[in-house]
């Protein structure tokens, strides 16, 4: 069997769980990522819970559409930071109450509901902040050029606008969070079944594929194998084991099961049934990110224009000003976005076209 390779080819789980496989022994194996996780986790959450209610106050007071519009989206862009470090720190949790003992524990954590809940809050809280910068740097962008005009007061049509874009936002990440986890797509996102540690017959949590070969093995073969669906499978495992197992294990290993720490599956290959998923959450924020560099760009552009338009020195010396603060925030975003984004999604292009192995 090979060893160290995160696929259990022993019923003892030796070739996994030994010496030499040092990053198979913690669901966080490195010390440094760790001790990171814990200061992270724990000042995202303390700030952002510490920020929110003066994030929700200026939402209240606001008195004009614009400053509405404004506070909302900063508020989205509050609680979807707060998600992702409810995640990190409930991460950092969990390593903390395995610690070693969590290799031959892995299956009944990647199968288990706290591993799914902690995907989804993450994949929510990324989806939020992603579509509300975006949402925010577009509506900025809209309002800019009329940096002149009387703003205007709260109405009731402004305020059912900002609500339609918050809850479409928040339903949109939701949507796409849980998606995975209906039972209804269970052939497109499970990667696999864990049937406990008794059945020398299933080792680890086999994919589809071996299921379908052991099924063959017993029942002759079957038509449409391929087209096998997991409802199926399960029903063909209960009969093969009645006699002998009064119910047969089968937890799902999901898609945020893919990686100890449960998050979004990132790195597909063209055989992952979710590969079309994946890519389409990729591009929606790969789209945002460039909405959100440009929207910069344009407002840095027409803030340096305004302040050369206005006549009053003083008042060109106040927009000038102002106009340097916004090159330098766009600059920051932008370098920081492809700083970011650049190299991940450059990864994941490569390991889906199979270059290397992420």
């Amino acid at each position: 069997p090979k060893v160290c390779d995160k696929s259990i080819d022993c019923f003892d789980y030796s070739d996994e769980c030994n010496e030499e496989c040092v990053s198979n022994k913690e669901i966080i194996a490195s010390v440094t990522v760790t001790v990171s996780g814990w200061i992270i986790g724990l000042l995202a959450v303390v700030l952002n819970l510490a920020t929110l209610p003066n994030s929700l106050k200026s939402v209240q007071k606001s008195k004009t559409n614009e400053s509405l519009a404004n506070s909302s989206l900063l508020v989205m862009i509050n609680i979807g930071d707060l998600l992702v470090g409810i995640f990190i720190f409930t991460i950092s949790v969990y390593n903390a109450y395995y610690g070693s003992s969590y290799c031959k524990m892995q299956l009944e954590w990647l199968t288990s509901t706290s591993c799914s809940l902690v995907g989804v809050v993450n994949s929510v809280g990324i989806m939020m902040s992603v579509l509300s910068m975006a949402a925010l740097s577009l509506f900025r962008v809209t309002n800019i050029s009329g940096s002149f005009a009387i703003p205007q007061p709260v109405s009731r049509k402004g305020a059912v606008k900002v609500c339609l874009v918050t809850c479409s936002i928040v339903s949109f990440a939701m949507f796409t969070a849980l998606v995975p986890l209906a039972g209804h797509f269970e052939d497109y996102f499970v990667n696999g079944l864990y049937h406990g540690s008794d059945i020398p017959l299933f080792l680890g949590a086999p994919d589809k594929k071996s299921h379908v070969s052991i099924l063959e093995a017993y029942y002759g073969r079957l038509r449409s194998s391929k087209a096998l669906s997991w409802e199926l499978i399960r029903q063909l495992l209960g009969s093969m084991f009645s006699q002998d197992y009064s119910a047969l294990p089968n937890k799902k290993v999901q898609f945020y099961s893919n990686d100890p720490v449960c998050t979004f599956k990132y790195l597909v290959r063209k055989e992952d049934p979710q590969y079309a998923y994946v890519w389409v959450s990729h591009i929606i924020q790969i789209v945002c990110f460039v909405i959100i560099s440009v929207a910069y760009i344009v407002i840095a552009k027409v803030s340096s224009r305004n302040s050369v338009a206005v006549a009053d020195e003083a008042t060109a010396r106040s927009f000038e000003k102002r106009g340097h603060k916004v090159q330098r925030t766009a600059a920051a975003i932008i370098l920081t976005d492809f700083a970011s984004w650049t190299p991940f999604i450059t990864i994941c292009i490569l390991h889906s076209s199979e270059v290397l192995d992420a």
